[in-house]
């Protein structure tokens, strides 16, 4: 139904990777950091799902 490779995500934003609908990275910030960067990268991603983001940022708000 969409076309939004993580793997990619992974490897451009998070020194990470795996496959197309799974993959891992890290990062050297704090989570908050860490999260807020992510976000900001979803917001910004034209791939990204409108109904992905509204729950991840739901998800995002509940771990914070």
């Amino acid at each position: 139904k969409w076309n939004f490779d993580v793997n990619d995500f992974a490897r451009k934003n998070f020194n990470g990777g795996g496959h197309v609908n799974a993959a891992g990275g890290r990062s050297d910030l704090n989570l908050s950091q860490t999260i807020d960067k992510f976000l900001s990268l979803l917001q910004n991603n034209s791939a990204m799902p409108k109904e992905w983001k509204f729950y991840i940022i739901s998800l995002s708000r509940f771990l914070l």
